[in-house]
């Protein structure tokens, strides 16, 4: 009996030694380390575009927000060797994505990390405003994709390729592109 014992505790220690552990941030995500700048958004596999307005959905370059502000390569993202990230405005420092308490809201700084594959990606993991995100990098370009909750009505914008597309609270298939600036 005393060997029985003995033996399963052994092979639960060999089971939990096997046990793939995910590597820390630093060590897996080295090609993302770096500034990276907006080029461009989409939504539902529409046109591109490289204009958002102020809850980063796209916008009109002329909108109610005025002028260049409405130009998404202004917004920008650095991720450290550390495993945090940072979002930079180009000329108003920090920015936050949506507002706290609402189902996109991230705020301006955070920790990352991603799967062994380097395909996922996940903002602020365990915490209630956790992100997660399907990752490509190519070439230059970080490809960004994930689900999110739109906070405005496509008919918001006169332009034809967004009438209609979504409603306010859709969830849609949300991609944004980043080229590395650093």
């Amino acid at each position: 009996m005393q060997n029985c014992i003995k033996l399963f505790f052994i092979l639960l220690f060999l089971a939990s030694c096997s046990q793939e552990e995910e590597p820390s941030a630093p060590a897996q995500n080295q090609g993302i380390v770096g500034l990276w700048e907006y080029e461009s958004i989409r939504v539902e596999d529409s046109l591109e575009t490289p204009y958002a307005n102020d809850k980063m959905e796209p916008g009109q370059y002329k909108g109610s927000l005025g002028g260049e502000r409405a130009e998404i390569n202004r917004r920008r993202i650095r991720y450290y060797a550390d495993g945090t990230y940072q979002l930079l405005w180009l000329d108003r420092g920090a920015y936050e994505l949506g507002t706290e308490g609402e189902p996109n809201w991230q705020p301006s700084f955070g920790f990352y990390l991603g799967n062994s594959s380097g395909d996922s990606l996940y903002h602020n993991r365990n915490l209630y405003y956790q992100c997660s995100y399907s990752i490509r990098l190519e070439n230059n370009q970080l490809i960004r994709e994930s689900k999110r909750y739109m906070s405005t009505n496509s008919s918001t914008y006169n332009s034809a390729p967004y009438h209609g597309l979504w409603r306010r609270g859709n969830e849609v298939k949300f991609v944004e592109v980043f080229r590395r600036i650093e």
